[in-house]
């Protein structure tokens, strides 16, 4: 059972999980976001299908989980696809936190590493299709440029501590992500790792 307010008349009511879903519906009617929901509903449905096929079962067999992964994955591919880089960091991010949702710590360590050592490259979504990861822009210089664009430090700290290892073994053990990109991209990981090992050290970030 679920507990939903009613936007029709702002009572709170205890429903079963298809009346949550129509009060929610009826919530995205009223604030204007229902196209967006429907397309987002459609898109898991479709991908449900497609997996059921894919795999020969039933399309109630195929578990939220590896909808949401194969999504994210077609937006990944997407977004390489047209150089997309800031989009291509996003998804990779929302991975992360899937494998962290999931219970996969270790694997979600690694595509936050991945996560920081990207976004420290400054990637945007502004070149043509078919560029080099090599074109993006300039590397961040600073902590402080760094961290008003960013709150990937803080979520590493925490994964680190929830994982029980200190900074530079967390660098160590989840940098191999980063490490594979490293060629592609203008700042050395090396470099990369030794400003986060100093930021992520830091008392006060």
């Amino acid at each position: 059972m679920f507990v939903r307010t009613d936007p029709r008349d702002n009572v709170r009511r205890v429903v079963t999980a298809q009346g949550a879903q129509d009060l929610d519906d009826e919530r995205a009617k009223r604030d204007g976001t229902w196209e967006f929901v429907k397309a987002k509903r459609d898109r898991e449905a479709a991908t449900r299908e497609n997996l059921a096929a894919k795999f020969n079962m039933s399309p109630e067999s195929v578990s939220p989980t590896d909808v949401q992964w194969s999504i994210l994955n077609e937006d990944a591919v997407e977004a390489m696809k047209h150089a997309n880089w800031l989009d291509y960091l996003f998804v990779r991010w929302d991975m992360a936190n899937e494998l962290w949702d999931r219970g996969s710590f270790d694997r979600a360590a690694s595509y936050m590493v991945w996560a920081c050592y990207f976004r420290m490259n400054d990637p945007n979504n502004m070149h043509p299709q078919g560029v080099d990861m090599t074109s993006v822009n300039r590397p961040f210089a600073t902590k402080a440029e760094f961290d008003r664009v960013s709150g990937e430090l803080r979520s590493i700290r925490a994964a680190f501590l929830k994982l029980g290892v200190s900074v530079d073994e967390g660098l160590v053990k989840y940098g191999d992500e980063a490490e594979r990109e490293s060629q592609r991209l203008p700042l050395a990981w090396s470099e990369a790792r030794n400003l986060m090992r100093s930021w992520l050290n830091d008392p006060i970030s």
